[in-house]
């Protein structure tokens, strides 16, 4: 288990690369965690079968969806092929327990921010 301190760095992380890449607030940023409760609520009883799991992805809900696996780790690369840059905002949530770091943004500035903080 992780942490916050581990939590706070990610934030840092997270800022630290909007910061540099010069993406302003209106493209990107890190929910309060006020705000984000509810909201990951949500996404957690939309999206996940069960509630308390490590990773969301052990017990996601089966839905029609196509999935495809990157070896490189490159899929991030590909965001704004399947999600539009003409979506508006979306949310970006890094997933790390104990917490969960809800993030909003455009589709171009998520794939920045990952690709930046991405080894």
């Amino acid at each position: 288990m992780l942490d916050g301190a581990k939590v706070q760095s990610q934030r840092v992380e997270l800022s630290r690369s909007a910061h540099e890449l010069d993406i302003p607030e209106s493209q990107f940023r890190i929910v309060s965690e006020l705000e984000a409760k509810p909201i990951l609520e949500n996404i957690e009883t939309h999206f996940v079968a069960e509630a308390g799991f490590h990773w969301w992805w052990e017990a996601f809900r089966p839905f029609s969806i196509i999935s495809a696996h990157f070896v490189d780790g490159s899929g991030w690369r590909y965001l704004d092929y399947i999600v539009p840059p003409e979506s508006g905002l979306v949310w970006f949530v890094v997933e790390d327990r104990p917490e969960f770091i809800l993030c909003e943004g455009t589709v171009q500035a998520v794939q920045a921010i990952i690709g930046d903080c991405s080894p």
